[in-house]
């Protein structure tokens, strides 16, 4: 959510004896390609916080972008695409975010830009859940909408994006006011100072970063003890069989700019996950438990573990965002809405009338129920062959009455031409595992296609004038 640039791991980051098994389970690597570009060696802003040195650096290219299986599928050329040198990030990340992108002296646009230029969806805008395997729900990604049958819109709070030093207004942005841990041992944080705790959404990562007072709630609800060498609250099987019977319930109460406060409820299985190399030994695995100290405001983060259990729409053409709980045991079958972009006016996005809003969603999207975020890239594709990588989530008012109303005749449903929605393979949901435990990514047999594009029809590749922004410094 914070990248506008598609992420794959790339083998620099390997060392010494692990280079080879590094080299193994990761394809991506340009010098195989003859379409590749490479542009140069350049910082990754958005991810810093959350990566342990002062510089995060990636290996900027372009390529070709496909999106589905055959050559009728829609294809972007010349799309960013860096090479993540640093083993925080194992896994390859689907960036959405709406910000140009800079790398040296090219200034390239971004993926989702991209596809509402191309008239493949009709807004900026995506709607995100990370899927739950306790709750056998799978990942769903909607580029130009959202899927009413994923969330409670009784739950829904609303907000600007806000700025992030230099990177612009495009991020997602909570304030959380309380976190409560209810069960056979509980604890609990309540802020007395008027200040809550400013705290990013992001499916990046998977833990929750929260300042050190709001830790030793957890700590002190479930037991946990910080592990210094792995930096990580690692779970023994005995202290993992006791969470599981206590199973404990995590309340986050959340508001926006002094909006009403909203309860969203976690299950401890959504805690429950399993850690291997590279964040431990090359043979080691352990449970636990995805909570980070954070050192720093800007660090305060709820990742993809929230995003479990949670449904988040972003819409970059108004520069809001709705979150909410997911239904539990879900809806039935996806209910896809598209999102209107604003209409062509001299008005700012918050005096956009409600007709141009979220209620009147009737243009063609693409739908995306998956299991974890692998991207077809072309012919870069990141295929995770073993379980050894661990960390595996204005028109304003109308924006609001669309989210929290679910009326039928206000809302326009996604037209049929070129909506799909593309079913998660059986035994790859949202990260589970052999022995019934959630692993944050477990690498299915095959390739699992981010978007199954069958039924589009055939677009021309778009050119390098079309995707490139002009030049200009960083």
């Amino acid at each position: 959510m914070s990248s506008s640039t598609i992420l794959l791991p790339y083998t620099d980051w390997c060392e010494s004896s692990s280079v080879e098994e590094c080299k193994k389970n990761s394809t991506f690597n340009p010098e195989r390609f003859t379409t590749w570009e490479e542009l140069g060696y350049y910082t990754v802003s958005e991810l810093e916080p959350w990566v342990d040195r002062d510089v995060f650096i990636g290996l900027y290219g372009m390529d070709t972008v496909t999106f589905g299986r055959s050559v009728n599928d829609i294809q972007l050329s010349n799309q960013s695409i860096v090479g993540l040198i640093t083993n925080h990030v194992p896994v390859g990340l689907f960036g959405l975010n709406a910000r140009v992108v800079n790398s040296g002296e090219n200034t390239l646009s971004n993926l989702i830009t991209n596809l509402k230029s191309f008239a493949t969806i009709p807004s900026t805008s995506f709607s995100y859940t990370a899927g739950a395997v306790n709750r056998n729900a799978s990942t769903s990604l909607i580029l130009g909408g959202y899927d009413s049958s994923r969330f409670d819109p009784k739950t829904t709070i609303h907000g600007d994006l806000v700025e992030y030093g230099n990177l612009g207004q495009y991020f997602v942005s909570v304030d959380v006011t309380a976190v409560y841990v209810s069960g056979e041992k509980s604890a609990s944080w309540r802020d007395s100072t008027g200040f809550p705790v400013p705290t990013r959404i992001d499916s990046a990562f998977p833990h929750i970063w929260l300042p050190q007072d709001l830790c030793e709630v957890f700590e002190q609800a479930y037991d946990l003890v910080w592990n210094d060498t792995a930096q990580l609250y690692l779970v023994n099987g005995t202290h993992h069989a006791e969470l599981q019977r206590r199973n404990n319930i995590v309340t986050f109460s959340i508001q926006t700019d002094g909006s009403q406060v909203v309860n969203y409820t976690l299950p401890y299985s959504a805690f429950d996950l399993k850690v291997e190399y590279p964040f431990l030994g090359v043979n080691e695995s352990s449970s636990y438990f995805p909570l980070k100290r954070a050192t720093k405001p800007s660090q305060y983060l709820l990742g993809r573990t929230f995003l479990q259990e949670t449904y988040v729409t972003v819409d970059y053409d108004r520069l809001t965002f709705n979150l909410s709980q997911v239904y539990p045991e879900g809806r039935g079958s996806a209910h896809i809405f598209a999102i209107s972009p604003p209409s062509n006016n001299t008005s700012s996005p918050s005096d956009q009338s409600e007709s141009n809003g979220i209620r009147r969603w009737q243009s063609a999207l693409i739908g995306v129920c998956v299991i974890v975020v692998v991207v077809v890239i072309g012919l870069l594709l990141v295929a995770w062959r073993k379980r050894w990588f661990a960390f595996r989530r204005k028109d304003q008012t109308s924006v609001d009455k669309a989210m929290s109303q679910d009326s039928s005749d206000s809302w326009g449903e996604a037209g049929n031409k070129q909506t799909m929605e593309m079913d998660a393979a059986e035994g790859c949901k949202e990260v589970a595992s052999k022995d019934g435990m959630a692993w944050e990514l477990k690498g299915c047999s095959g390739m699992v296609y981010e978007m199954d594009a069958d039924g589009f029809k055939s677009k021309p590749t778009l050119s390098p004038e079309q995707i490139r922004g002009g030049n200009s410094k960083p």
